[in-house]
């Protein structure tokens, strides 16, 4: 009778346990974001900081809801006084870009620092370049090497590349290309598309390295594949320049088009004197060849 007893509350236990976390988590890895929602709700009604956090990002992407940044915001202000990390470094996001409650750097700085001290990489990269800008707090180049060494060495890459445009520029460390390329290299092998267009530029112009225009036209297309609107640009340039790649001004409006969708500012003028070097059919022979590198890129990355 005690044994069935025991296994009856087992049992009763199970039942109400419900749904997890990690059962959230699979259904946003799915993208069923109504479904990690109705997950998550109760969770954090019950104050569980990590799905708290998780709705936070929910609302202010607009996934699987109405995109509100202040709705996020609250969220992430619940999670981030019980001490989440990430939820305070998107708290310090928040305050930095105005984004569901009012910018205040001082603010981003203090959560951003919190979430550092926990040995969150993104909080100590953002903290860094408050530091390095003097937004929120003294201007501090040295503390801010030291905040982006910290999180390079948890593997993130945003600031492992921004270590070596400091040591590029010698900003809170001794100048030295040598270290800047050096850095620039991890993040770029990678993947990184920014990291990748700073060793196409690093290549172009010979700094730390030997001047190697094919080089350069190598991570730029690295980079591009993913996407990246400068180094779209560049190919562009090297397009019409012929350096690195075949001189051909059909290319360089692909280019130029392609980076002007994406955003790039300079792209569109670029675009618009190169239609005047060329022909009207051949504007469409390089639209066309735009629409059909756009589409290959897409599926490569599906």
């Amino acid at each position: 009778m005690k044994q069935f007893a025991l296994l009856l509350i087992c049992a009763v236990a199970l039942v109400a346990a419900g749904p997890t976390y990690e059962d959230a988590k699979a259904a946003m890895q799915k993208r069923d974001f109504t479904t990690a929602l109705a997950i998550l709700r109760p969770l954090a009604d019950d104050g569980n900081a990590q799905a708290q956090s998780a709705i936070g990002v929910l609302y202010a992407n607009g996934l699987g809801v109405r995109q509100s940044y202040e709705e996020g915001v609250s969220w992430f202000i619940k999670a981030a006084q019980l001490g989440h990390a990430e939820a305070q470094t998107n708290l310090g996001l928040a305050y930095q870009n105005g984004q569901g409650i009012k910018q205040d750097y001082e603010s981003a700085a203090s959560w951003f620092r919190k979430a550092a001290d926990q040995g969150n990489p993104a909080g100590a990269f953002n903290l860094a370049n408050l530091l390095h800008d003097g937004l929120g707090v003294t201007k501090n180049d040295i503390e801010a090497v030291s905040m982006f060494r910290a999180a390079s060495e948890h593997n993130y890459l945003p600031a492992t590349e921004a270590l070596g445009t400091m040591y590029m520029n010698g900003f809170g460390v001794p100048k030295s290309q040598d270290e800047g390329v050096k850095q620039y290299r991890i993040a770029a092998d990678k993947g990184m598309a920014q990291a990748q267009y700073d060793m196409g530029v690093v290549y172009l112009k010979g700094m730390g390295v030997a001047v190697e225009p094919k080089q350069a036209a190598g991570w730029f297309q690295k980079s591009a594949a993913q996407g990246f609107p400068r180094s779209l640009t560049a190919l562009g340039l090297l397009s019409d320049s012929g350096d690195g790649l075949s001189k051909d001004p059909v290319e360089a409006y692909k280019w130029f088009l392609l980076a002007a969708v994406q955003g790039d500012a300079p792209a569109k003028q670029l675009m618009e004197d190169q239609g005047k070097k060329i022909t009207p059919a051949q504007v469409d022979q390089a639209k066309k060849a735009a629409q059909e590198w756009a589409r290959a890129a897409q599926a490569a990355k599906n």
